[in-house]
């Protein structure tokens, strides 16, 4: 592991691989006592580095992949055009249904490219077509929403450099399939407030640290490997 003193985040340590073809990146902030949000959102949470970092990772990205919830916590809007590829990676919101998005939200309304809404094939017919008159592109997809079964509708649209936004619920579910290649893991130094209502997040499947840097405020960023689960022979009883 290679640990540096910065200023600001060292760009080598985010390059993409060039293979394997298909590489997904996770990016999660965690402060103190593996804090995940302060009275809802992650924002009190880091600093110009880490935000400067949350830019570039988007930029260099074929595609965003962020759950629903945390797309409406946090008043996702559409990605901007890369200051680096000078194109607009995608975003894609992965929700349980189409009716809990209004149609004057900032993912609908506040975008250069039409953003994705991946949809279970359940979901009310009425709610998609509402989205969908308003400019969202809404996918139905058969099944419970598997990770595997989103990374197989992500390589069909040619997408190769994923980056997973979160909330917790989307990492467990594609940690779970073993499916997150690595993940920049930024530890902020803020602790919980009286009197802010929070949430903790303790991501039990990330592994060893590759790379490392510190910045002047103590803000700690990481590249880290991501466990696999064991195969079922493998499970202990």
């Amino acid at each position: 592991m290679t640990t540096e003193l910065s200023r600001i985040f060292p760009a080598s340590h985010y390059r993409w691989p060039e293979s394997p073809d298909f590489w997904v990146r996770g990016n999660l902030i965690l402060g103190a006592d593996w804090l995940w949000t302060v009275d809802g959102v992650s924002g009190a949470l880091g600093n110009e580095t880490d935000r400067a970092l949350f830019i570039y990772l988007r930029d260099t990205a074929d595609v965003i992949v962020v759950g629903g919830g945390t797309a409406r916590a946090e008043d996702y809007s559409g990605a901007r055009r890369s200051a680096v590829t000078d194109l607009v990676p995608a975003l894609v919101v992965v929700a349980t249904s189409a009716r809990n998005f209004s149609e004057d939200s900032s993912l609908i309304k506040d975008i250069l490219v039409p953003t994705d809404i991946v949809v279970q094939s359940t979901d009310d017919p009425a709610d998609v077509a509402r989205l969908r008159s308003v400019g969202a592109r809404v996918h139905p997809v058969l099944g419970d929403l598997w990770a595997d079964d989103l990374v197989a509708w992500l390589q069909r649209r040619g997408f190769r450099r994923v980056l997973l936004e979160g909330g917790p619920g989307l990492f467990e579910k594609f940690a779970e399939s073993g499916l997150i290649d690595e993940c920049c893991v930024t530890q902020s130094p803020v602790s919980a407030a009286a009197g802010h209502q929070v949430e903790k997040y303790r991501p039990n499947w990330l592994g060893d640290v590759q790379r490392a840097w510190v910045d002047e405020e103590g803000y700690v960023g990481e590249i880290r490997r991501c466990r696999r689960p064991l195969p079922e022979s493998d499970t202990p009883n």
